[in-house]
């Protein structure tokens, strides 16, 4: 006995939700992709030290002659520099 599919209201429903679903999907996905077409890129820096942690070790190698003046003085800025974002 061969059965024939009779649709209902039920079944219609269905696939119109799920076809909401696909559209709502693929133009949240294009936006995303899309987003980023600018080349930019994103970094989040999680610091594990603190800025005054940072600063007494870049002291300490400057002291002990690992840093010229010029390189600890621009490290220094950086670190500083960085603390404002």
């Amino acid at each position: 006995m061969l059965l024939k599919y009779v649709p209902n209201e039920n079944h219609v429903i269905a696939l119109v939700r799920l076809a909401t679903c696909l559209v709502v999907c693929g133009v949240l996905g294009f936006a995303t992709a899309c987003s980023g077409g600018s080349g930019a890129k994103t970094v989040y820096h999680h610091r594990m030290t603190t800025v005054g942690q940072e600063l007494s070790d870049l002291k300490r190698a400057h002291d002990q002659g690992a840093l010229s003046d010029d390189e600890y003085e621009s490290q220094k800025e950086k670190l500083l520099e960085d603390q404002e974002d």
